[in-house]
């Protein structure tokens, strides 16, 4: 038997086969590692942009009327943010079911006998001239939420990995010095 020195081709090659797929799953954890620290550095990015782009618009178009708000604008962030684009929307909310649901309350209560003093009515027309007052004050109520709420939606938008990517926030824009208006 003769002594042997070093490795032979058969063993140095599969140990070489072993490091390259070794190697090649490194690099694989690796390439998606730098891909999600990108994807949740641009989301970050974009969160926080959304987030300062509403607080500008809440105070810009706070002293404004809503009549003359744009309905939609669009642009884009200046350096170092110039791949995000900005919307925002701005968009009278819809109150239409809000009568719906009084005149489904007040059905529920007078069906469990909480509709007060119906025992003590003198004259059948009363429940028919509450009902149009109750309207009357839904109404003007209804009239009001529209005049003194607005939907603001802020969308961000990025291309990331040839695909683009949007972020929104929506909030309610409030004039807290809106009036009651009892005509339509």
């Amino acid at each position: 038997m003769r002594n042997q020195k070093g490795f032979s081709l058969l063993e140095v090659l599969i140990a070489f086969a072993i490091i390259t797929i070794v190697a090649a799953a490194v690099y694989i954890m690796q390439s998606n590692s730098l891909f999600s620290s990108l994807r949740s550095k641009n989301l970050l990015i974009a969160t926080n942009l959304a987030r300062s782009f509403v607080s500008k618009s809440e105070i810009e178009l706070e002293a404004k009327e809503f009549n003359v708000l744009k309905d939609v604008e669009e642009g884009k962030f200046p350096e170092p943010y110039e791949k995000f684009t900005w919307k925002r929307e701005v968009k009278e909310q819809d109150f239409s079911s809000l009568s719906q649901i009084v005149k489904e309350a007040s059905r529920a209560q007078a069906k469990a006998g909480g509709g007060g003093d119906n025992d003590e009515r003198d004259d059948a027309g009363s429940g028919a001239d509450n009902q149009g007052a109750q309207d009357m004050v839904i109404k003007i109520f209804e009239n009001y939420l529209k005049d003194s709420i607005r939907t603001l939606k802020v969308s961000i938008t990025w291309i990331e990995d040839a695909k683009p990517r949007t972020i929104s926030i929506t909030t309610l824009l409030v004039r807290y010095d809106a009036q009651f208006r009892t005509s339509q």
